[in-house]
């Protein structure tokens, strides 16, 4: 898709007569026989060439952060050209230039939008929709940065179907910015990157006045900053245990995006819900978001009629990961840990050795093979399984436990005590519970605190049903120029948070930007540590407090209600 405007849709040229033949292809043959023809013509920069390896990096972590789809295999090669060149090709393929990196300097943001932006194309498979049009196959004029309306033997394209072209692209700008921020890029160099790119390339016939284009793409850009505070605060609701609220949130968020961390991290708030409703385990597995989360598995006692359906609930969203990307280690392994918890063993491994196959270094899935052995009376591999999975994450409380209750259980005291000392939950610092702020903000205050504040321009205001058994609906308001985002149910604020690079402190005095160190100084060790691509969340369940941080630097702090929790 063609880096014209906002990197549109590669419209491939052919000649006339040509349409049907190009038709019987395959989308992926048809990429790579694009990919091929530009090679031919400016030359492919080669895999260990530093251009190359800087955008393979940047694409992977977009790759992960969009999740592959069935029949989408996304590989980007890079032209040796000086032209401003950044394409979507069919068959998952993605094309850019020297001439586009050198364009982005040295803003990995960037650089990292555009990428982003093309690789929404693809896991929306906007070919196909233009295919469906009558829009693929349309030429372009050489030398013009973008597509024209004329297509071969065709008639001029239709104001309808422009629109749709242009709907398609604003769609490939809001899922791109989304695709950038999981992956741990800042987005506010879309909008810079983009200036550019009109400046250098120009309008074209699919595309609006470039101003006015500028303009709907920063009102698209804060209007997706916003709901990625919807995403933040399912995050919140998780870390301190309000599992059932943290579900529905995430899934409000999964209408705008669909990737295979969020429909994962859905799973784990219904997985977590459901085990509320059994007893405490003897033996505790771990499921994954992208580091480790914490749940106990039940065994012995018949669980609650409420642990059923929030563990299907879970299933069906482990389900829907793995298929987005069968590659998805993670979900694997939460599938496989949430068959443990149904009795089903035997599908259970089938699930965890397969996200082995795919990270042989995810210690969360030796430690739930370890348990599946357990059940089986397999205890030597159990062993190899923990030690290799203490071996792996020498900081997981959960393996420790485990590891001290085999030896128990087999009668080797000594080796029990030498890991016991481990299984301990971490101690926090500050010892007192709850009444956390965020600046002057309170949770439980009454919203009419904040009249003028909610008054003020730019506040934005996304409602987040719960649905049935709620005690009321949520809305999120984002208060820009407060530098704060609140979360309000029945006219008090239940939550709060500092907006990214906002310079708000909490109660304690954590700010934006500030290392995980001043984080553990202020508050102590956390109790659950969760993360889902470059974003990690510290969970302080007990203060109702959670802290998320990217490459080690808090992004955001986010404190509710005391006594919340619902473990």
């Amino acid at each position: 898709m063609r880096s014209a405007v906002v990197a549109a849709l590669l419209l491939l040229s052919v000649e006339p007569g040509m349409v049907s033949a190009q038709s019987r292809e395959t989308p992926l043959s048809e990429g790579r026989r694009a990919v091929t023809v530009q090679g031919e013509r400016y030359g492919t920069l080669a895999d260990e060439n530093p251009v190359t390896l800087r955008v393979r990096g940047v694409f992977q972590k977009i790759v992960r952060a969009a999740g592959r789809r069935p029949g989408v295999a996304p590989e980007v090669h890079v032209l040796d050209t000086p032209r401003v060149i950044a394409e979507a090709l069919p068959g998952g393929l993605v094309v850019v230039s020297r001439g586009f990196v050198d364009l982005a300097r040295a803003d990995e943001n960037a650089l990292a939008f555009i990428l982003a932006h093309e690789v929404a194309h693809l896991v929306r498979d906007h070919h196909g929709v233009l295919e469906s049009l009558g829009l693929l196959g349309a030429g372009r004029t050489p030398g013009r940065a973008g597509p024209t309306t004329e297509q071969p033997g065709r008639a001029t394209a239709t104001a309808e179907q422009v629109r749709a072209y242009q709907t398609l692209e604003l769609e490939a700008d809001r899922l791109g910015v989304l695709f950038a921020a999981l992956a741990g890029y800042q987005t506010s160099a879309a909008v810079p990157i983009l200036l550019t790119l009109i400046a250098r390339t120009g309008p074209d016939a699919f595309h609006p006045d470039p101003k006015e284009r500028a303009g709907a793409i920063r009102e698209q850009l804060a209007e997706v900053s916003d709901h990625l505070e919807v995403f933040h605060a399912g995050l919140f609701l998780l870390a301190v245990g309000r599992y059932l609220e943290a579900a529905r949130v995430l899934e409000h968020f999964l209408g705008l995006f669909p990737s295979r961390e969020v429909l994962s991290t859905v799973g784990v708030a219904y997985h977590k819900e459901a085990l509320r409703w059994v007893p405490p385990p003897e033996f505790q597995h771990l499921l994954v978001i992208d580091p480790a989360t914490r749940a106990p598995m039940p065994r012995g006692a018949a669980a609650h009629p409420a642990f059923r359906p929030m563990i299907e609930r879970a299933l069906h969203y482990y389900t829907l990961a793995v298929d987005a990307d069968p590659t998805y280690a993670p979900a694997a392994n939460n599938l496989g840990a949430a068959y443990l918890d149904l009795g089903e063993r035997e599908l259970a491994l089938g699930y965890i050795n397969r996200a082995l196959r795919e990270d042989a270094t995810l210690a969360a899935a030796y430690n739930n093979r370890a348990l599946a052995s357990i059940a089986g009376r397999d205890y030597p591999r159990a062993e190899e399984d923990l030690l290799r999975a203490a071996r792996l994450a020498p900081g997981l409380r959960e393996v420790a436990v485990n590891l001290a209750r085999l030896y128990e259980t087999l009668g080797r005291a000594d080796e029990a005590r030498r890991w016991q000392p481990r299984a301990r939950p971490a101690e926090s610092l500050a010892r007192e519970h709850g009444g956390e702020t965020v600046g002057p903000v309170s949770p439980g205050a009454p919203l009419d605190q904040l009249r003028e504040w909610i008054e003020e321009p730019r506040v934005r205001q996304i409602r987040i049903p719960l649905g049935a058994g709620a005690s009321g609906d949520l809305r999120l308001l984002v208060l820009a120029q407060r530098g704060v985002v609140v979360l309000a149910r029945n006219n008090a604020v239940d939550a709060v948070g500092i907006l990214p690079r906002q310079r708000v402190a909490s109660g304690r005095g954590v700010r934006a930007g500030d290392a995980g160190a001043r984080v553990e100084a202020a508050y102590g060790a956390p109790s659950g540590t969760d993360g889902i691509q470059a974003l990690n969340v510290w969970g302080y369940p007990a203060r109702a407090l959670a802290v998320l941080l990217v490459n080690d630097r808090v992004q955001t702090v986010w404190v509710g209600r005391p006594g919340k929790s619902e473990r």
